[in-house]
């Protein structure tokens, strides 16, 4: 329910829309730098582990269940760049100055509301935690936003366009470019990405529904990575896993927060009339 209302408020006016997504590119920003993180820690250790037969230290990228899915799919789901774009677009139709237009997309925890900010520093703190202990927190963080974004975000776009008058292709944050379904490269090879965006092969593009499953697949497999290869008998493989699904709880509570920041019920519904008769 917050998170439709929050969505729809945000819909009212075109400050209130710059507003909650300059919010979630702080948060995508964070959480896909710290992804990004947890996959160089893991391939830096792979590049250490080269020609040391018997040696298993490090977290390599077999061990580490972050960087095993963070590395098939990176590629399509990245959204901040497409959520900074949408703010500086859409500051752009506002009386707002150069200099605004780039504090508002700027990655810098003072521009930021303290529910936004909370959010970050927990994403952070799951990163940290996940790259000195081989955990898979940050997965948590990452199912409870891309998955909303491929399901219900995929609906949003055209109501968003219509709803504030915005410029054809906006906003870009709901566009995912799928890989090709008879490929056997991983969803965020740069071939599959070239395949789907440039329509260069005769190989037909995942449906949404197909790549969701793919997501779902992924992230199982690294839970069995979690369970195999992160237990170390003073700690239950179940307990890891439940540090995941804890996680995500806690992502889905702070989501909760920066959507229902602002009043959300009066706005919710100018957002309600502005897709029906325009803004």
């Amino acid at each position: 329910k917050v998170f439709g209302l929050g969505t729809l408020a945000s819909m009212a006016n075109r400050e209130r829309y710059v507003r909650l997504t300059s919010a979630l590119y702080g948060v995508y920003s964070t959480m896909e730098q710290e992804l990004d993180k947890c996959c160089e820690v893991a391939n830096a250790a792979d590049t250490i582990q080269e020609g040391k037969v018997g040696d298993d230290d490090g977290l390599s990228k077999s061990k580490s269940p972050v960087a095993h899915f963070w590395n098939k799919h990176s590629t399509i789901l990245r959204r901040a760049p497409m959520l900074k774009k949408d703010v500086e677009d859409a500051s752009k139709m506002m009386n707002t100055g150069n200099e605004k237009i780039h504090e508002l997309a700027k990655y810098d925890d003072s521009k930021y509301t303290s529910a936004t900010i909370d959010y970050m520093n927990a994403i952070r703190e799951a990163g940290e935690e996940d790259r000195k202990r081989g955990t898979g927190r940050l997965l948590g963080h990452a199912y409870t936003r891309y998955l909303a974004d491929l399901m219900g975000g995929s609906v949003l776009g055209t109501p968003t366009r219509m709803a504030l008058r915005l410029g054809e292709g906006m906003p870009t944050q709901y566009s995912f470019a799928f890989p090709a379904s008879s490929s056997s490269s991983s969803a965020g090879d740069s071939s599959s990405d070239n395949a789907s965006e440039e329509n260069n092969s005769n190989d037909v593009a995942m449906s949404r529904k197909e790549y969701v499953e793919s997501i779902y697949s992924d992230l199982n497999e690294a839970g069995e990575i979690l369970k195999k290869e992160n237990t170390d008998g003073a700690d239950d493989d179940g307990a890891l896993l439940e540090e995941v699904v804890a996680e995500a709880r806690e992502a889905f509570r702070h989501n909760v927060k920066v959507y229902a920041e602002e009043p959300i019920y009066f706005d919710s519904a100018v957002g309600l009339k502005n897709i029906a008769i325009g803004w």
